[in-house]
């Protein structure tokens, strides 16, 4: 019964913030985990090898939100980490494509919702085509042809 004693000394296991605090040991230690050569090279900082400095740090996890690393290349360590929905951790990836026009920088999918084209149609036209960003995300649809 001693080694279960460690599970109940703060209460939090198999809560959300627990299973997040496990994962992120899992996918930096665990060369047989699933998502390994997603996080080779990433590690987390030495107090968070304890729960309990984890979630000194990170607190509980909100609902609808995941543990996110807010520079991608980073480590987990208190200054790189959040709680982030999947809409912000699905833009915030190593393989991410943020543009900037008129001195704003956002990501692809963030042009697409503004200016009402496609995603996939503004990466076309800048990867395949060599379109500038500017002509990429001010030209819209029936302005190409002809």
């Amino acid at each position: 019964m001693a080694e279960n004693k460690g599970n109940y000394r703060h209460g939090m296991y198999g809560t959300p913030t627990y299973k997040s605090w496990s994962e992120m040991k899992q996918r930096c230690k665990n060369p047989h985990h699933s998502r390994t050569d997603c996080y080779v090279g990433v590690t987390y900082c030495e107090e968070w090898e304890k729960f309990e400095n984890f979630f000194k740090d990170m607190g509980v996890r909100p609902k609808g939100t995941t543990l996110d690393r807010i520079d991608p290349h980073g480590n987990y360590e208190p200054s790189n980490c959040r709680w982030a929905d999947y809409h912000t951790q699905a833009i915030n990836k190593t393989n991410s494509r943020y543009l900037t026009l008129n001195g704003e920088t956002k990501h692809i999918s963030e042009w697409s919702k503004i200016t009402g084209i496609k995603r996939s149609t503004i990466s076309a036209r800048i990867l395949s085509y060599g379109w500038s960003v500017e002509k990429a995300l001010t030209t819209k649809a029936g302005d190409c042809i002809g």
